[in-house]
């Protein structure tokens, strides 16, 4: 008889525990669509406004997606060039190292 009553008893506590949680998750749920729906609202009063200004928001994004691949490709062409130049920089600072010497030994035979 006793594993009967602790069964119940577990059942019941796991029935009012869960109950519990089951409010909690349905207030939260109600705070989430609550937030949805303000966000969307948000949303429209947005568009509103751009389609006031006389702008498709979806026609501004595809603007603004080809500008920004624009401003990629310019911008890695932009790096490629840096790089091209730091690298003659430095090759062009070896060879001023590389004739130091011969310039000193040139001046000190020549310009006593």
């Amino acid at each position: 008889m006793k594993p009967t009553a602790a069964l119940t008893a577990l059942a019941v506590i796991l029935l009012t525990s869960s109950c519990n949680k089951h409010n909690v998750l349905m207030g939260e749920k109600a705070k989430v669509e609550a937030e949805i729906a303000k966000k969307n609202q948000e949303i429209q009063t947005m568009d509103a406004t751009l389609h006031s200004y006389g702008m498709d928001p979806v026609a501004a994004k595809i603007g603004l997606d080809r500008q920004t691949a624009s401003l990629a490709a310019t911008n890695q062409l932009l790096e490629k060039q840096l790089s091209d130049m730091t690298r003659r920089c430095a090759e062009g600072e070896a060879t001023v190292e590389s004739l130091r010497a011969r310039v000193d030994a040139y001046k000190a035979k020549h310009f006593r």
